[in-house]
């Protein structure tokens, strides 16, 4: 998955890196906190590359929708949130990166 940040650039996202990763305690609280606990229990998975490439040529990103044939899967905001085990609220989740606040973290 590649994000972008506020200055433009694009990161990549690995599950294997955030399994990695050794949190302190505190650290571990405010994951939780912010609702995004679900990111500490993430297991590892493969999934082959003609696969995604399959997966991506059969969805459309404008509509939301992956469509094989005559069937067609429309992904809803309730429908991601409850996949991905985010909390679906109306508070906004803060994207912007305040270095001096990462430093301390």
């Amino acid at each position: 998955m590649f994000l972008g940040n506020e200055l433009g650039a694009i990161e990549k996202f690995s599950v294997y890196r955030i399994r990695e990763l050794q949190f302190t305690e505190d650290q571990v609280g405010w994951i939780k906190e912010s609702g995004h606990g679900y990111l500490l229990s993430m297991s590892e998975f493969c999934v082959p590359v003609k696969l995604v490439k399959w997966i991506m040529q059969h969805t459309d990103p404008l509509l939301r929708e992956f469509r094989f044939e005559k069937k067609v899967i429309v992904f809803y905001l309730p429908l991601v949130c409850k996949i991905l085990g985010f909390e679906n609220g109306t508070k906004p989740l803060d994207l912007s990166v305040d270095l001096q606040r990462v430093d301390e973290f």
